[in-house]
């Protein structure tokens, strides 16, 4: 009986060495969903045409769909859709780079955190930016969550 219970005991680096096995495969399954997106060209090339359309909610959808589908070389376009006139179009933008996690996004949705009017608009950004991650966005956070228009769950975020 004492054979079989050592049997089944597993040393402790094992987990941790399965955890890196399994996130390495993870990895490499979003890498290849990356290509296969990407080589189908008619659909993203379509979704790339919408981006253009006089049809906002066609624009709000379509970077939506490219940000939902990880088209990373999306992320150039969409940049120069984050001053679009409707909030919503913005609002799908600013959600496909968060998708997209563009750290090339950083420092114009900062600057858009600032002017932007519309405060859904401002939560997504804040989720996007955040999605992003890192220093620039923390320092951004904490530089901008004093100012008066503001949305109010981001008020208190303690400054360095």
């Amino acid at each position: 009986m004492h054979v079989e219970l050592f049997k089944v005991f597993i040393p402790m680096y094992e987990p941790y060495e399965l955890a890196k096995e399994f996130v390495k495969k993870v990895e490499e399954n979003i890498v290849n969903i990356e290509v296969d997106v990407s080589t189908e060209g008619g659909q993203i090339d379509e979704l790339f045409e919408s981006l253009k359309s006089i049809s906002y909610l066609e624009r709000a959808h379509a970077a939506r769909s490219l940000g939902e589908l990880g088209v990373r070389r999306a992320i150039p376009l969409l940049l120069t859709m984050l001053d679009d006139s409707r909030d919503y179009v913005r609002l799908q933008v600013v959600s496909a780079l968060g998708m997209l996690m563009a750290r090339e996004a950083i420092p114009k949705l900062g600057d858009m955190l600032v002017r932007e009017t519309n405060e859904d608009v401002k939560i997504e950004i804040i989720l996007a930016l955040k999605s992003v991650g890192g220093d620039k966005v923390d320092n951004i956070l904490k530089q901008v969550s004093d100012l008066p228009n503001m949305p109010q769950f981001l008020k208190g975020i303690p400054k360095l």
